[in-house]
């Protein structure tokens, strides 16, 4: 049975048998193998369906929400022992609160867009960045260039000056 998106676009169950087989970690040929489809509709489901990533994102979203309950059901209790720890002197102890207030940091701005008007939006967003970059690394080439041709104008302006000087003073 198909599952609608919130914009009323239906994956197949292929799709969503995909997502949770990517879910578990598996990898594209896994998946492919897995479902009797070529390898390369499921690479073009993962990157180029808006709808099929979407669904991943949510999942991958519901995860990161999910860990982040239980990290913090765990926090509390966690930091005590690791703050006894600390003023005790054990540098290990110091060492894992800074590893796991990064690694928590990352799982929390993990979060990815979850509809096929975000990813769209991203795409679009991404070229617009790409293309600027490269409008701004061709200006500055051609400005590079115009100084390097100006440089040559004062150097080749400065020798006559100097040239025609000696030349006077014979």
């Amino acid at each position: 049975m198909a599952k609608t998106d919130r914009n009323g676009h239906k994956l197949s169950p292929q799709q969503l048998r995909a997502v949770e087989l990517f879910a578990e970690g598996k990898r594209d040929a896994e998946v492919a193998a897995e479902l009797g489809v070529a390898r390369s509709t499921v690479n073009s489901w993962r990157n180029w369906d808006a709808h099929f990533q979407a669904e991943l994102n949510r999942m991958h979203n519901e995860r990161c929400r999910v860990a982040t309950v239980r990290i913090a059901g765990m926090q509390e209790k966690a930091l005590g022992v690791v703050e006894k720890k600390i003023d005790e002197g054990d540098l290990k102890a110091a060492e894992l609160a800074l590893k796991i207030g990064k690694d928590y940091g990352s799982l929390v701005s993990g979060v990815r867009a979850d509809t096929a008007e975000e990813i769209l939006k991203q795409r679009e967003d991404l070229a617009r960045r790409q293309a600027r970059a490269a409008a701004e690394e061709a200006y500055t080439e051609r400005q590079f260039a115009g100084l390097i041709e100006m440089d040559e104008k004062v150097y080749k302006t400065k020798l006559a000056e100097l040239l025609g000087q000696e030349g006077n003073k014979s």
